[in-house]
């Protein structure tokens, strides 16, 4: 990594700060026997119960990150799961890959200052079978090496769990 670079991945790798989006609550949906999803949860609401753990992300021995892959609109991505950042931010060319569509511009309020970027709805985010619906997200330029998932969107999952090499929603 060119040292241009390396305040931008440092900066975007662990966000601090909150984009100021719409707190609407929006549905979780994980799914059914037969294939069809079902209500999972609601923001701000308990996460249906489930008889084993979900692993969601792992790391293999020696990493130091975890990563993710996941479909946003029905598009295979790769993210780095920032337990630190409180937005999930995608890579230009992954929303312009998934068809995300954007909102207008914001500021992201980081550490190191504040970073424009563009306000972003996910139709559709899938993670290890777990369905979330219409996701916000802020999309970032493609100087970020990977898209993040941010506390936001792992909340949504329900209750997570972090061990030495893997995270999983109960």
């Amino acid at each position: 990594m060119t040292n241009a670079l390396a305040p931008l991945s440092i900066l975007l790798s662990f966000v601090m700060g909150m984009v100021a989006l719409d707190d609407t609550p929006k549905a979780l949906f994980a799914p059914g026997q037969h294939g069809e999803p079902v209500a999972a949860s609601a923001k701000g609401t308990e996460p249906a119960a489930r008889s084993q753990p979900i692993t969601i992300a792992s790391k293999p021995p020696g990493a130091r990150f975890f990563f993710l892959d996941a479909e946003v609109n029905g598009v295979q991505t790769r993210f780095l799961v920032d337990t630190g950042a409180t937005t999930t931010v995608l890579r230009q060319s992954d929303a312009a890959l998934a068809a995300v569509a954007v909102d207008g511009t914001t500021r992201l309020h980081t550490a190191n200052g504040k970073l424009p970027v563009e306000r972003a709805s996910i139709a559709t985010l899938t993670v290890s079978g777990i369905v979330l619906a219409d996701v916000q997200a802020v999309v970032a330029d493609d100087r970020l090496p990977h898209s993040l998932i941010g506390l936001d969107t792992l909340e949504r999952m329900g209750r997570i769990v972090i061990d030495g090499s893997s995270i999983a929603v109960l």
